[in-house]
């Protein structure tokens, strides 16, 4: 979280910096919610016990039925369905291209689930060693030149 205070970011125009500043820091004040939406999508978040409700003898053997939130989640992401993008005119950036050579039909159901979860989510393109990688939500997809891997 701490790099994203970065001045400037190779290959990205100066002038896109204070946008991408801005969306770091709404991605950072959201940061702490997501993690609890993200435990209880995760049935993670923890069963707290006052005390008063449980009787001692049963206790040790007693568990909260969480998965609800995630069935919320996945039903709705289930009726979402990529079709894929509307661009007036020509594609400058090759954004169909890119779709199709990448697979995104992959990683876009994802971002999808993360919408859910969190309210938003980015598909983010990075370019390393071994070929385009494309994080979504919180799952990486590599591309290289003789395919990808999720």
């Amino acid at each position: 979280m701490n790099s994203l205070g970065a001045a400037s970011i190779t290959g990205v125009d100066p002038e896109d910096m204070p946008m991408i500043r801005t969306l770091c820091k709404v991605w950072r004040e959201r940061y702490p919610y997501n993690l609890i939406r993200s435990s209880y999508y995760f049935a993670r978040y923890g069963f707290k016990d006052f005390g008063i409700s449980i009787p001692d003898r049963i206790r040790a053997s007693v568990s909260a039925c969480v998965g609800w939130p995630s069935k919320a989640v996945r039903v709705l992401a289930d009726l979402s369905v990529f079709d894929g993008w509307t661009i007036d005119g020509a594609d400058p950036y090759g954004v169909a291209d890119l779709t199709d050579d990448m697979a995104l039909e992959l990683a876009i159901p994802q971002a999808i689930v993360s919408a859910y979860m969190h309210g938003c989510a980015f598909l983010t393109v990075t370019k390393d060693s071994e070929g385009i990688i494309i994080t979504a939500a919180q799952r990486r997809i590599q591309c290289g030149r003789l395919g990808w891997t999720a």
